[in-house]
């Protein structure tokens, strides 16, 4: 049964953010995987619709999500859920958190809705790990695919452009995977966490897997995996139309890895959105409307490409 989002992992001060409040957009349920893990899931609009499946940034809050929702559901049936492990903690066990779990849990949420494969997948940042290797392997046969600011890094140990966040930060998380609590404290603690105060909305909700060494512990070991994946192998098997959009002031994801992402995969193409950082999934109107342009129901794409020029 589908209810009003709780979002139970925030706190009284976020659940008044503005961001937050339009939720209000989204039905809840909850979702078990086939290994026992509780998915908060959320969708949006008329389930008789095209289903578009968003899939999150992994340890990420949907609530980034809501702006490009909003604008979906006027079209789609919008599902999505936020990754296993965050915000449920199971209190005997750690959750298997490798790729093929995640994969698992598509498809354990496709099945919720009585779904083997969804018509679009339209990913945000590390979504886009799930929802390439979901597509690549066959799992799921989307008509379309869409990537927003995806991280997905076919050439990790090239040498390549990298942001200063892929040089430093993702090493950090690496290395706390394998050390474990004392060292994902110590990361927490480098990140200045413990006494973290939001400077805005996004920041503070972008910063929630770090709320406690736990939760950062987990998170770095639910990007850990997906680095060492053989990607430019899987991604030559994929057949669906895939269209990359990246805001040029993106300071996360360095315009080189996309660029290396595009040209391994045939038939893909990237538009660099001028102006926009790692963020535009929730503030750029010109990013929604490609997406939407993309999906073929965008009244308004003429005015976004006309805004890229």
């Amino acid at each position: 049964m589908s209810s009003w989002p709780r979002f139970a992992y925030l706190s009284e001060i976020q659940r008044s953010f503005s961001l937050v409040r339009r939720a209000s957009c989204l039905r809840e349920s909850v979702v078990t995987s086939d290994d026992g893990v509780p998915l908060n899931v959320y969708e949006a609009g008329d389930r008789r619709g095209p289903m578009v499946l968003l899939t999150a940034p992994l340890g990420i809050s949907c609530v980034l999500l809501v702006p490009l929702v909003l604008q979906l559901e006027r079209y789609f049936h919008v599902v999505t859920w936020e990754s296993r492990g965050l915000p449920h903690l199971l209190p005997d066990a750690e959750p298997d958190l490798s790729p093929l779990a995640h994969e698992r849990d598509l498809m354990a949420v496709l099945k919720a809705f009585g779904k083997s494969s969804p018509d679009h997948v339209v990913s945000y940042c590390s979504g886009a790990n799930v929802a390439l290797l979901s597509t690549a392997s066959g799992v799921i046969k989307p008509r379309s695919l869409c990537l927003i600011s995806p991280p997905v890094d076919v050439y990790v140990d090239a040498g390549h452009d990298r942001s200063d966040y892929q040089k430093t930060m993702l090493p950090l998380l690496e290395r706390a995977a394998g050390e474990g609590l004392r060292f994902a404290a110590l990361v927490r603690a480098m990140l200045g966490a413990g006494g973290m105060e939001s400077k805005d909305e996004l920041s503070d909700l972008n910063n929630l897997p770090f709320a406690t060494s736990v939760s950062t512990l987990l998170y770095a070991r639910l990007h850990s995996p997906w680095r060492r994946l053989a990607w430019r192998e899987a991604l030559s098997r994929l057949q669906a139309p895939v269209l990359i959009l990246h805001g040029d002031r993106d300071d996360y994801i360095h315009p080189q890895t996309v660029q290396d992402l595009t040209s391994v995969m045939v038939g893909s193409t990237l538009r660099m959105v001028p102006n926009v950082g790692h963020f535009g999934v929730c503030e750029s109107s010109v990013m929604q409307d490609l997406v939407l342009d993309f999906l073929g129901r965008a009244p308004a794409a003429s005015d976004a490409l006309t805004r890229l020029a």
